[in-house]
């Protein structure tokens, strides 16, 4: 099996799961953490860290954040969250280029239940650049979960939402991080947002008239790698809960 053009390793992934008991679908159900959030009696660290495990595409698995008491499958190293969303991708990719520097970077959040290792494989074999990252068209993302809410974007080529996983080469971590921060900190004010992605850029996502290629390379230059939004053919890649609705009845 091929992984990508740039690398022929297979990942180390890194799970994103940070948060505490003031989550909302912790509160829900009285859990320490969305991590120990369970659907059919299962965790959604557990099935998560299982599918990744699953994937032939993934080699090691970095778990960053309060690991629940019954994975099945056991991540090769556990590291605490930090305090913000930057302080927790810095620490999970660190643990990762620990274990294996020259490893392509699977960065995935933990609360993906249906997630697969088959559709991770799927994602993996399709990214061939410095930074991939997975949209889901609409209809793919209705044809599975159609009574799911979800949020989209309009481009010029449809409606899309995006996933909840990257694979990076190692050579893009400093550079992501430093990027990541920049956006972690405008994030509540649209003249430093506006200025990070562009004034006219943002004036065409928020009018539904953005084109993709225009924005892949546009993240391409801020970046300094190359950057490429893959079409997933698996909708279980942004099929995340975030709300207690969102879960399946058991």
């Amino acid at each position: 099996m091929s992984f990508s053009d740039t690398s022929n390793k297979p990942a180390t992934a890194v799970i994103l799961a940070g948060g505490d008991a003031s989550d909302r679908l912790a509160r829900h159900q009285a859990a320490p953490a969305k991590a120990h959030v369970t659907i059919g009696g299962r965790s959604l660290a557990d099935l998560v860290v299982t599918a990744l495990s699953e994937a032939s595409s993934v080699n090691r698995i970095v778990f960053v954040g309060s690991l629940p008491a019954d994975p099945s499958r056991q991540p090769d190293a556990v590291v605490p969250s930090g305090k913000l969303f930057s302080d927790s991708v810095a620490l999970g990719l660190g643990a990762a280029l620990g274990l294996d520097p020259q490893a392509p970077l699977l960065l995935c959040t933990c609360d993906l239940p249906w997630l697969t290792g088959a559709a991770v494989d799927r994602f993996v074999n399709q990214a061939h650049d410095d930074l991939n990252y997975p949209i889901v068209s609409r209809e793919v993302a209705l044809k599975d979960f159609p009574g799911q809410e979800r949020t989209w974007v309009k481009l010029k080529q449809g409606q899309v939402t995006g996933g909840n996983l990257a694979l990076i080469q190692a050579k893009v971590v400093p550079d992501l991080l430093l990027l990541t921060d920049r956006f972690f900190r405008a994030r509540k004010n649209p003249l430093a947002l506006s200025s990070l992605v562009g004034f006219g850029t943002l004036i065409d996502l928020l009018l539904g008239r953005a084109d993709l290629p225009s924005l892949e390379k546009r993240v391409s230059a801020l970046l300094g790698h190359r950057a490429r939004a893959v079409w997933a053919e698996d909708a279980s890649l942004g099929a995340d809960v975030d709300k207690p609705e969102q879960l399946p009845a058991d």
